[in-house]
């Protein structure tokens, strides 16, 4: 390979899986590039057509293709080993440059595969079900309200109102923490994976969780047995993954991208 064909970093891993690598990724048909190990870390990289190169990050038909290779060879590899996966757009001019990454990630990227090993991300999310009708099973449905007739009774039903929405709220509340509570229990580490996540203000859950890649279905099916009671509450419980632990990187420094 030309020394100057630039590489699409992927993200490193340790160098005892290389051997296992070239199968595990036949199917994708890339011509991986791998670094010369550094402190047992090396880095993975596909090559790219410069032409394409030049052109991808402005072209969306071309940045689609790209994303979607990068993400299938990170879930792939980390299908079966500890990967820490970078984010789309890490791009270094050459193998050397490649290998000037890995020397200066090397230590950083070890801690990480320390943190994440034999483990994926498992995303969870309760969210509300704008569609959905929350059942109250063992209770007559409520009969429609008359519209209020005066002020009073306008004030009054605005306080009915505003109790049941009150009731509602801290019952998401409880929902939220009892499943929260209960990865907990099952998931060496979580983290918040956006600024509105939490319980605050009301506010739903959505976490992403380090799972062992053995206890995928045990995480699934503690959340499956909350799913009734969330659907009571016309809330729903999701979950996406498994994916490499993107939620659990640190990123290298944005002096690699486009080199």
């Amino acid at each position: 390979m030309s020394e100057a064909s630039p590489l699409l970093v992927h993200g490193f891993a340790r160098r005892d899986i290389l051997a296992s690598l070239h199968g595990i990724l036949e199917t994708h048909a890339i011509g991986l590039v791998t670094s010369q190990p550094r402190h047992g870390i090396v880095a993975l990289a596909s090559a790219m057509d410069r032409d394409d190169h030049d052109r991808a990050f402005d072209n969306t038909e071309l940045l689609t293709g790209l994303a979607l290779a990068h993400a299938a060879v990170l879930a792939a590899v980390a299908a079966e080993h500890d990967v820490v996966p970078l984010r789309l757009g890490t791009v270094v001019s050459g193998s050397r440059a490649l290998a000037d990454l890995c020397e200066a990630q090397a230590v950083m990227m070890g801690r990480v595969l320390d943190v994440i090993g034999g483990c994926v991300e498992i995303g969870v999310r309760v969210v509300t079900r704008c569609d959905s009708r929350a059942v109250d099973h063992g209770r007559p449905s409520d009969p429609p309200r008359e519209r209020p007739s005066d002020g009073r009774s306008y004030l009054r039903a605005r306080a009915l109102d505003r109790g049941g929405k009150a009731r509602a709220s801290e019952q998401a509340r409880a929902l939220c923490s009892s499943v929260l509570d209960a990865l907990q229990t099952l998931a060496p580490v979580i983290a918040t994976t956006t600024e509105t996540a939490g319980l605050v203000n009301g506010r739903l859950l959505d976490v992403a969780c380090l799972v062992e890649r053995g206890g995928i279905k045990t995480v699934r099916a503690c959340l499956d047995a909350r799913s009734m009671d969330a659907e009571k509450l016309g809330l729903g419980i999701e979950t996406t993954g498994p994916w490499p632990a993107y939620s659990f990187v640190v990123q290298p420094s944005a002096g690699a991208n486009r080199q």
